[in-house]
């Protein structure tokens, strides 16, 4: 959070001093969301990172009457993307700049989902405190600013129709059924085999660089990229068993998967997301498929910096049955229900074959195309001349 109230427009025009902002900022925390009434003016305009309110109200009677975000002019969309901000000198805005530069970098180095979770965070604290309306008034002339600043770049076209125009046909498809509503992704396990939270957080950061760029190299869209989803599971206590084989690990996260995924909506009670959800998972993530991260997967990623082609994850077919005789591991040469996946894949041909190709391509074949593949990690199911090349 230290990074964002570093960024605060009231911090660089010098109203708030930021190590006695950062200090104060936990006890506001706590008492913004439960008792909003219980906060000065002035505290709420601290955290909300408003002008005071003479400032305030003369930007506004600056700028004309409030519309919806695409009939605002340029003058009362900057005012409300500003947050009530305006005639700020050259070096104020160049100091903002920075330090909200510098802010996310900072965060987004930890990785994306830490992110994320700081934003929501503050985003989280702020709700209760603006006017009727005002939250959304703001974040839709944040959307509209955005979506003018690339209409301007490109012209008369509108940019997401020509980047989908890119696109490979499941993401078009993917895109029209989604309408932006939905997660795609994964529910998946993460073995809990790092040495500190460094090192955890060291490989979540190297795995969510190589899935981002994945993404942007499909060119879903700003939209659909941002729905991107990895549903962590937790790690069942008892999934590893000193002398247990690989397939009876794989068993007991198979066993515990289908618990999840199988639950009646109106049991689940622990999930804190407000994201729709089916039985256990968000809507949107697969049901017939979960992934698995265990040492050695995390050893391609953080053992292979650089090479992107050699990251791979465990993919379990969470229906597969297995026969108590046959829990042994066989080295890979019969099909036991699982599979390796390269990294990239996850969110390129391994998503489109479980999502739409599901009869067509089932576990088995995906596992039969991985054999021919660099550390037999699938890369695509049509393509073999792909396989030669990798």
């Amino acid at each position: 959070m230290e990074h964002l109230i570093r960024s605060f427009t009231r911090v660089i025009c010098k109203l708030d001093n930021v190590d006695e902002l950062i200090a104060s900022f936990p006890e506001l925390e706590k008492s913004a969301p439960s008792d909003p009434s219980f906060l000065t003016e002035e505290n709420r305009r601290r955290l909300l990172d408003f002008p005071g309110p003479d400032i305030q109200l003369t930007n506004i009677a600056a700028s004309t009457s409030l519309k919806t975000p695409k009939e605002l002019t340029d003058a009362e969309l900057n005012l409300l993307k500003e947050r009530y901000w305006l005639g700020l000198s050259l070096e104020e805005n160049k100091a903002r700049s920075k330090a909200r530069t510098q802010g996310s970098a900072a965060l987004l180095a930890v990785s994306e989902e830490y992110f994320g979770q700081i934003t929501s965070q503050l985003k989280k604290i702020r709700e209760p405190l603006y006017e009727e309306n005002e939250a959304e008034a703001i974040e839709n002339a944040e959307q509209e600013y955005v979506r003018r600043l690339i209409q301007q770049a490109m012209g008369p076209q509108d940019a997401a129709q020509t980047a989908l125009a890119k696109a490979r046909p499941w993401v078009r498809r993917l895109r029209e059924e989604n309408k932006g509503r939905e997660a795609w992704g994964y529910a998946i396990f993460l073995q809990p085999v790092f040495d500190s939270d460094e090192e955890k957080e060291d490989y979540l950061s190297r795995r969510d660089a190589v899935l981002f760029h994945a993404r942007g190299a499909l060119c879903c869209g700003d939209t659909l990229g941002a729905r991107w989803k990895l549903q962590r599971l937790e790690w069942p206590a008892d999934a590893v068993c000193e002398g247990e084989s690989l397939m009876q690990r794989f068993q007991k996260l198979r066993e515990r998967f289908r618990g999840i995924r199988d639950q009646a909506p109106e049991k689940q009670k622990t999930s804190n997301s407000s994201e729709p959800q089916r039985g256990g998972l968000l809507d949107g993530i697969l049901r017939n498929v979960v992934l698995v991260i265990d040492q050695d997967s995390v050893d391609s990623v953080m053992l292979r910096k650089g090479d992107v082609n050699g990251m791979w994850v465990w993919a379990l077919d969470p229906d597969y049955d297995s026969e108590p005789s046959s829990l042994e591991d066989d080295h890979g040469v019969e099909y036991r229900g699982y599979l390796r996946v390269q990294l990239k894949q996850l969110v390129n041909n391994f998503f489109e074959a479980r999502r739409f190709h599901e009869d067509e391509y089932p576990m088995k074949k995906l596992w039969e195309a991985a054999r021919g593949c660099k550390n037999q990690a699938f890369i695509s199911a049509k393509d073999e001349s792909v396989y030669q090349s990798s």
